[in-house]
């Protein structure tokens, strides 16, 4: 078996059923993972993948720009990425 499918598999049973069953959405900076996980199962409450951005009110700023934008988050995947300085 593919040790990537074994991986999804323990992070499906492990982490994200306790985010589905309380409807919490996930916020990582570990985009390649995730940005896998949805498309291969886009049935989450949100997952919100960013860029590493050291000035924090505006990665914030960006953050919340990014997901008040959307009616809902659900089985959505929302992009943040730090702009071009």
């Amino acid at each position: 078996m593919n040790i990537l499918l074994i991986l999804l598999w323990l992070f499906i049973e492990f982490f994200s059923k306790p985010y589905i069953s309380q409807k919490r959405s996930i916020l990582t900076l570990n985009r390649v993972d995730f940005i896998r996980l949805h498309r291969c199962n886009s049935n989450h409450f949100g997952i919100i993948v960013c860029t590493n951005n050291r000035n924090w009110e505006q990665f914030a700023a960006r953050i919340d720009e990014a997901v008040t934008a959307e009616e809902t988050l659900q089985g959505k995947l929302i992009r943040v990425v730090r702009p071009v300085t």
